[in-house]
């Protein structure tokens, strides 16, 4: 026995009335492009301030030594706007994926939130502590 089913109606596109057209693929494309340009750009900003915190750390001393010309306070200069630069990236980076994250934080479970919870508080410590 074959049961065949109803055949599916094909609605006309005129009757969806102007409101109810499909989107655009322009604006997605544009959408992806500027991702695409941003994610390049974050790896880019993200190994330079790499490259000059390990500069930092192990190939300069307080000697008045220089690497590509630049003694250690230049480099620290370059790692400390280069942090800065990182950051407002990273937050861009975060809004133009922020259906993603809305997506991912509806499944968080307790511990993953807990752990995310620690996390910024050792920020908040580390950040607002006194310097003796």
């Amino acid at each position: 026995v074959v049961i065949a089913r109803p055949a599916r109606r094909r609605r006309d596109s005129s009757a969806r009335g102007p409101s109810s057209a499909p989107p655009s693929n322009n604006g997605m494309l544009a959408m992806r492009k500027s991702l695409s340009a941003t994610n390049g750009l974050l790896y880019l900003v993200f190994s330079c301030l790499v490259s000059s915190g390990l500069t930092l750390e192990f190939r300069l001393d307080d000697s008045g030594q220089r690497l590509l010309g630049l003694t250690k306070h230049r480099w620290a200069t370059v790692h400390a706007i280069t942090a800065i630069v990182f950051v407002n990236m990273a937050f861009l980076h975060l809004w133009m994926n922020r259906a993603w994250v809305r997506a991912v934080l509806q499944k968080v479970r307790w511990p993953t939130l807990a752990l995310v919870g620690l996390g910024l508080v050792l920020i908040m410590v580390t950040a607002l502590a006194p310097v003796e």
